[in-house]
């Protein structure tokens, strides 16, 4: 532990006893639902537009909507109705090329579930990792 949270509980001696009353000075500082929600509401809105189609990117991109999404739901937020919202925050998330291709794949006019956008966005992810000249799980 680091940073507030080791503040706040640094007179507490290690033993068991402590346990459970540190567990409550951190959640009774920590424990706030509506900030909670809205830090992870702000991950989604706010995630950076790709300039360019890459495999790194797609996979940010799904691995923060799937964490969020969790986190979400895990404050008790029912995402499951969400699909349209969720299309359109994720596709004005990609790059130009990826837009068009899931444009591309989906024909008709009929709403698109999200599931099926994290679909294509991991097969295409998948598909640049194919084609990349340069290694994908290279260190940043």
């Amino acid at each position: 532990m680091k940073g507030g949270a080791a503040i706040r509980i640094r007179n507490f001696p290690v033993t068991n006893d402590n346990y459970s009353l540190a567990m409550a000075a951190l959640s009774l500082r920590y424990n706030n639902r509506r900030a909670i929600v809205r830090q992870h509401l702000g991950a989604l809105f706010n995630h950076p537009t790709m300039k360019f189609d890459s495999a790194r990117g797609l996979r940010k991109i799904i691995e923060v909507f799937r964490d969020n999404l969790t986190a979400l739901e895990q404050q008790g937020c029912s995402v499951s109705d969400w699909d349209p919202i969720l299309v359109y925050m994720m596709t004005s998330k990609l790059d130009g090329e990826s837009k068009k291709q899931w444009e591309i794949s989906n024909e008709g006019d009929a709403l698109i579930a999200y599931s099926a956008l994290e679909k294509f966005l991991d097969q295409r992810a998948r598909v640049l990792e194919t084609c990349s000249t340069t290694p994908v799980y290279a260190p940043q």
